[in-house]
């Protein structure tokens, strides 16, 4: 993405840009793929725009709400970096996009992934409290608005959720 104007970029690539609209499920698909991106930008982690896209892409777990949807895709994504930590590319040339990281640097990224489901559990347990929007904003930095106490995030269908805001 455009991390300037925090507009929705994919790869120049138009087999790639096919791929995602082909295979994404929703628009949550595309919502999660930003909330990693703003978690990326914020916590400068050595993750490209296009890994995360095809993580998501291949992981999504769909929910009514994004916060339980994105709980349940970064878990399965960190169980398969810990299985398998590789990344292809999902088109021509089908390249291992981490087939260059040394081994520590691939631990490393996926203890990130491991933090991250860890806090996002944390959020998840906190949900009906207006803490849980503080501790998104620690995950994802600024881009995630504070809640007010009397707006509390609920997980009900049909309830505002300020996570669906970016």
């Amino acid at each position: 993405g455009n991390k300037k104007t925090n507009e929705w970029e994919l790869s120049d690539s138009k087999d790639f840009k096919e791929w995602f609209f082909y295979n994404r499920k929703d628009e949550q698909t595309t919502r999660l793929v930003r909330y990693l991106k703003a978690w990326r930008d914020y916590k400068s982690y050595d993750f490209s725009s296009i890994e995360l896209t095809i993580l998501v892409v291949l992981f999504h777990c769909q929910d009514v709400d994004d916060l339980t949807s994105l709980k349940y895709t970064v878990e399965k994504i960190y169980k398969y970096l810990f299985r398998t930590p590789l990344i292809r590319k999902p088109v021509s040339p089908w390249e291992d996009l981490w087939s260059e990281k040394s081994e520590n640097k691939k631990q490393e990224l996926v203890y990130q992934f491991k933090k991250l489901k860890e806090d996002l559990d944390n959020a998840y347990l906190n949900v009906s409290e207006d803490r849980a929007s503080t501790l998104l904003q620690a995950i994802f930095g600024e881009r995630f608005p504070i809640a007010k106490k009397e707006d509390a995030i609920q997980v009900n269908i049909g309830s505002p959720k300020p996570w669906m805001m970016f």
